[in-house]
């Protein structure tokens, strides 16, 4: 393995690391679910390391179901968001 690859795996790691913090520690709704998009990215990115790593195409098309779940899901908590201050 390259010291680049390595360099990547332990980036990616520690920024899952940090948002999961953010994620625990948010004070409102809207930092956990700004966190948990950053979180989708970060895992989107390592699939794409992984893919890149075996050689393999198919991790792709995962990674690509697995974006449009995450758009619908962060479109629904915005939604859901803007619903909850009218109510206010």
């Amino acid at each position: 393995m390259s010291i680049l690859f390595i360099l990547s795996c332990l980036l990616i790691a520690s920024s899952a690391v940090f948002c999961c913090l953010r994620m625990i520690a948010g004070p409102k709704l809207a930092n956990r679910v700004v966190a948990l998009d950053l979180f989708s990215n970060i895992l989107m990115a390592a699939i794409a390391l992984f893919s890149i790593y075996t050689h393999q195409a198919i991790y792709l098309d995962i990674l690509m179901a697995l974006a449009l779940v995450m758009f619908l899901n962060s479109t629904m908590y915005a939604r859901y968001l803007e619903h909850q201050t009218h109510l206010e």
